[in-house]
């Protein structure tokens, strides 16, 4: 079973064998991002966040808001 190419041979060692050797080529691949397309990733994450959070509020505050027949005030 130690040289068994299948993939029930350790299935654990292999598939994280597998991530580690894609995380390795990734790191070798990567290039330097420019800090405009930094500053724009983290400004649309703090905005998907915030819209999260503004759901949330919103579900909480309002629940049945979203129930209501159409045409209904």
């Amino acid at each position: 079973m130690e040289n068994d190419p299948s993939p029930r041979a350790r299935p654990v060692d292999r598939q994280w064998g597998d991530v580690d050797t894609l995380r390795q080529w990734l790191d070798r691949e990567q290039r330097p991002e420019p800090v405009r397309e930094v500053r724009m990733a983290r400004v649309l994450a703090v905005g998907t966040a915030y819209g999260a959070a503004a759901e949330s509020l919103n579900g909480a505050v309002e629940p049945r808001a979203r129930c209501r027949p159409v045409g209904a005030r």
